[in-house]
C-alpha cells in the first residue's frame, strides 16, 4: 500500500482526482510533521477522539509529533476534523448519521461526517483504508511505518449499506475495536455486551428500553398464569406460560391493555431509549385457542396475529413516544410472512435464520424456504433487520466451515432490503473457531457486502498469522471443501457425527497447524494467534483420539502428539484466554476435567 516516499490511494468508494489537477497533501517528511490537525473548540466527544487518535496514529506511522489545534492555522496545511468553521464551505453536503466525506481542497484535508459517529468513522477510514492501519483484534494492531508521507488528492464519500452492524462476538464487544472497525452494536467486555458505547465513540445505534429479545415474559410474566390463565397460550387444551414454556394469547384484549401499560412504564423509566422489543418467548408453544386459531387461518401464519398485536400496542403509544421504534421477531413459528397484516412504519421486523444450513449460501436449495420468507417480508416490512447465526452452539470449538457464506449471505440480505444485521456468535466467551477472523471480516462486509470476502479472509490471514498464512488458508480450504463435498446440514446446533470431520481430514489439519507453528517460532504475536486458531483441531482430536489414532495407523496417516500433550496445550491456551464456555450451556472447565479423567495429565 505504500510506495516510495508518497502514499497514494486506491481504495473502495474513492473517486480519484487526477494527479495533474492537484498536488498531494503533505503529512510528514523525514519524520517531521508538515501539517496540523484542527478541530472545533466545542467539538463533541467523538470528534475530539477522532482528532486525538489521528494525531496519535500519524505519530506512530511517521515518527513525527502532530499538534491538535482549535484555531485557524492560516496558510499552514491542516487536517480539518469535523465541524470546525472552515469545514462548512468545503463540505456543504448534508450527511447522514454515519456517512462521511474525506476531501482535499488546496492545503486542507477534510474529514467530516454526520453526527454522532460520521466524523469518527472518517478518521478511522482514513487511517485504515488509506494509510494501512489495521485493528485486527483488540490486542493486535498493525501500524505501517513511513517517515515521509503524503496523500491524495482525495475525494471519498461513503455510508454503510447496513445501518445496524453487530458481529455478536467477544472481539466486537471491545469498544475501541468496534469503533475502529465501524461496528455499532452494544459493547462490554469478554463476558458480554453491557450497553451502548460511550459518547467518545458516538454511542451505539440501538438503545433498548429493557431486554432486546424474548420480552413477552418480561412484560407479562408467567407469575400471572394462576390469576389470569386466559392471558397465556392454550396448547392441547392447557394454558402454558414462561420464557421456555408458553406464549401469550394475543387475541385477548386484556393482554393488549396490560402490555401497553407495561411498555409505557418501561419507556417512562428509560426516557432516552429509542427501541422497544416486543418479541415472543423462546419456545414454539403459541396459542391455539379458538380466536387465535381463526386469525392464524386467515393470515396463513401465526405471524399475522403477532403483527396485528404489535401494531395495536404501537398505535396506543406512538403519539406519546414518536421517536421510538418497536421491533418484533419473524422467528420459528412466526417466520413465515402473513397474508393480510402489514407492519406499521415504526415497527421493525427481525427475521431469524436459526433453522438454516450455514454450510451453504441462503440462496442454496437447502435454504429455499428461508429465502422465500425473506422475500415475502421484504415486500411488506418498512424496515427489516436480520438475526443471523455464525457459530455452532453445541460446541463452540468444533470446526464450523461457514466463512465462505458470510459474503454471499450479506449480499442476499442487502438484496432483500435488510437494514440491520445481528450476527450471533459465541456467548460470553472470547473465542470460538476463528472468532477474531469472523469479527474482522464481518466488520468489512457489514459496511459494504460487495467487498470480496475471499480476499478479506486472505488479508486477515496475512496480517494475523504472518509466515503461517499459507498453512492457515490451506486449513480453511480443507474444512470448507470437505463440508461442501458432503451432504451434512451445517446448522447452528449441528450434532455429531459430522462426516467432514474424520481421521483423514483432521490428520491433514493437524499437520497444517504443526507446519504453521514451525513457521512462526520465535515470533510471539503470530504464534499466539496460530495457537488460538489451533484449538478447534485439538478439541476434535481430544473428542475422538482413540478412534482416529487407530484409523490413522490403519491408513498410514500422520497422527498428532499424545492425547495428554494435546490436552495440556489446549488447557494452557484456554486458561490464558479465559475461554469459559465449551458449549453455550456448559463450561470449558468441565470438558477439560472429562478429558483429564479419560487421558490423564501431562504436566
Amino acid at each position: 500500500m505504500m510506495n516510495g516516499s508518497i502514499l497514494w490511494l486506491t481504495a473502495l468508494g474513492v473517486t480519484a482526482v487526477a494527479a495533474s489537477e492537484a498536488a498531494p497533501f503533505p503529512v510528514a517528511a523525514s519524520g517531521q510533521a508538515k501539517c496540523v490537525i484542527v478541530r472545533a473548540a466545542d467539538a463533541p466527544p467523538a470528534e475530539k477522539r477522532a482528532a486525538d487518535e489521528l494525531a496519535d496514529y500519524l505519530g506512530r506511522i511517521t515518527g513525527a509529533s502532530f499538534e491538535v489545534a482549535t484555531a485557524d492555522p492560516g496558510k499552514k496545511p491542516a487536517i480539518v476534523v469535523g465541524k470546525a468553521g472552515m469545514t462548512r464551505a468545503a463540505v456543504p453536503e448534508k450527511l447522514e448519521v454515519e456517512e462521511f466525506i474525506i476531501r482535499t481542497r488546496g492545503p486542507r484535508l477534510f474529514l467530516a461526517g454526520g453526527s454522532p459517529r460520521g466524523t469518527l468513522y472518517a478518521a478511522y477510514h482514513f487511517l485504515d483504508n488509506i494509510l494501512g492501519v489495521r485493528w485486527w483484534t483488540p490486542t493486535f494492531t498493525h501500524v505501517p511505518r513511513k517517515a515521509n508521507l503524503s496523500v491524495g488528492p482525495l475525494e471519498v464519500r461513503e455510508r454503510p449499506v447496513f445501518e445496524y452492524r453487530d458481529p455478536y462476538l467477544a472481539t466486537a464487544w471491545n469498544a475501541e475495536w468496534a469503533a475502529h472497525n465501524r461496528c455499532n452494536g452494544p459493547v462490554g467486555d469478554q463476558t458480554g455486551p453491557k450497553g451502548a458505547a460511550g459518547e467518545e465513540y458516538g454511542g451505539s445505534f440501538l438503545h433498548y428500553a429493557g431486554p432486546m429479545c424474548h420480552t413477552f415474559d418480561t412484560f407479562v410474566p408467567a407469575s400471572l398464569l394462576e390469576k389470569h390463565p386466559d392471558w397465556f397460550s392454550e396448547v392441547n387444551g392447557k394454558r402454558v406460560a414462561g420464557q421456555y414454556g408458553g406464549q401469550l394469547c394475543l387475541s385477548n384484549p386484556e393482554v393488549l391493555d396490560y402490555m401497553v401499560q407495561a411498555v409505557d412504564a418501561l419507556l417512562q423509566k428509560n426516557p432516552g431509549a429509542a427501541n422497544v422489543s416486543l418479541t415472543q418467548n423462546d419456545n414454539v408453544n403459541y396459542c391455539r385457542c379458538e380466536k387465535c386459531r381463526k386469525v392464524d387461518e386467515e393470515e396463513g401464519s401465526p405471524s399475522g396475529l403477532m403483527v396485528r398485536f404489535v401494531n395495536a400496542v404501537v398505535e396506543r403509544l406512538e403519539k406519546k413516544y414518536p421517536k421510538v421504534m418497536f421491533d418484533t421477531f419473524a422467528y420459528q413459528y412466526t417466520r413465515k410472512a402473513p397474508r393480510l397484516a402489514r407492519p406499521k412504519s415504526n415497527v421493525i421486523i427481525r427475521l431469524c435464520s436459526i433453522e438454516c444450513d450455514f454450510g451453504r449460501p441462503l440462496t442454496a436449495p437447502t435454504n429455499k424456504a428461508f429465502a422465500e420468507d425473506a422475500a415475502a417480508w421484504a415486500a411488506i416490512a418498512h424496515k427489516m433487520y436480520v438475526w443471523d447465526y455464525i457459530t455452532n452452539f453445541t460446541n463452540y470449538f468444533k470446526p464450523h466451515p461457514n466463512l465462505h457464506v458470510l459474503g454471499p449471505n450479506l449480499r442476499f440480505f442487502a438484496a432483500n432490503k435488510v437494514r440491520g444485521v445481528f450476527e450471533q456468535g459465541t456467548e460470553a466467551t472470547p473465542t470460538g473457531e476463528f472468532e477474531d477472523l469472523r469479527a474482522w471480516v464481518l466488520s468489512r462486509l457489514l459496511w459494504n457486502p460487495d467487498r470480496d470476502d475471499r480476499k478479506l479472509i486472505a488479508e486477515f490471514c496475512d496480517g494475523c498469522y504472518g509466515p503461517a498464512r499459507a498453512s492457515i488458508q490451506e486449513y480453511i480450504r480443507l474444512m470448507h471443501d470437505a463440508q461442501a463435498s458432503s451432504d451434512y446440514y451445517l446448522g447452528c446446533f449441528a450434532q455429531d457425527p459430522a462426516p467432514f470431520l474424520n481421521a483423514e481430514s483432521m490428520s491433514r489439519a493437524d499437520a497444517l497447524f504443526q507446519s504453521a507453528l514451525k513457521s512462526v517460532a520465535g515470533q510471539p504475536h503470530y504464534e499466539a494467534n496460530v495457537r488460538r486458531a489451533y484449538l478447534p483441531v485439538q478439541s476434535q482430536w481430544l473428542l475422538h483420539y482413540d478412534e482416529w489414532v487407530k484409523e490413522a495407523a490403519a491408513k498410514g496417516l500422520l497422527a498428532p502428539a499424545s492425547a495428554p500433550r494435546i490436552l495440556r496445550e489446549f488447557r494452557q491456551i484456554v486458561e490464558s484466554l479465559k475461554i469459559t464456555l465449551f458449549v453455550y450451556n456448559s463450561p470449558t472447565s468441565k470438558f477439560i476435567e472429562e478429558m483429564e479423567k479419560k487421558y490423564g495429565k501431562e504436566e
